[in-house]
């Protein structure tokens, strides 16, 4: 599946090939360590990427059941990109991958006006770290 962005941004699916890249983007988050090893990410998901050119400026991705959950694992857009659309493009690539099921994301604060904006409302939850 590729998706346009008006912006010349598109939106494809990830490919193994693309873990540098990807890394990069999680690491200037901090988050490198939330995926050990994409290039096994076919088996716990579907991942998206963004291209500015040539270039990733965005990753998205999601665990399913295929029907009734799906759970963003992470998403991030390089900061020079964002409010361009790509973040709302990289869920709208997860949806359509699983088009009956609900969405469902943790979030911090600062993130919480993007979600509100594309479409997504706060329900409280819990979570337990493990020990």
């Amino acid at each position: 599946m590729t998706l346009s962005v008006e912006n010349g941004v598109r939106t494809r699916a990830y490919d193994p090939c693309d873990y540098n890249d990807v890394a990069r983007l999680l690491e200037a988050e901090g988050w490198l360590h939330a995926l050990p090893t994409l290039a096994d990410v076919d088996m716990y998901g579907t991942a998206y990427v963004a291209l500015k050119d040539s270039e990733i400026v965005g990753f998205v991705r999601a665990l399913s059941d295929g029907y009734a959950v799906t759970y963003i694992a992470e998403i991030v857009v390089e900061p020079r990109y964002r409010g361009q659309g790509i973040g709302k493009e990289l869920l709208l690539a997860v949806q359509l991958t699983y088009p009956t099921s609900r969405v469902d994301l943790l979030a911090s604060e600062p993130a919480k006006g993007f979600y509100e904006r594309v479409g997504y409302t706060a329900k409280p939850g819990y979570r337990r770290w493990p020990q």
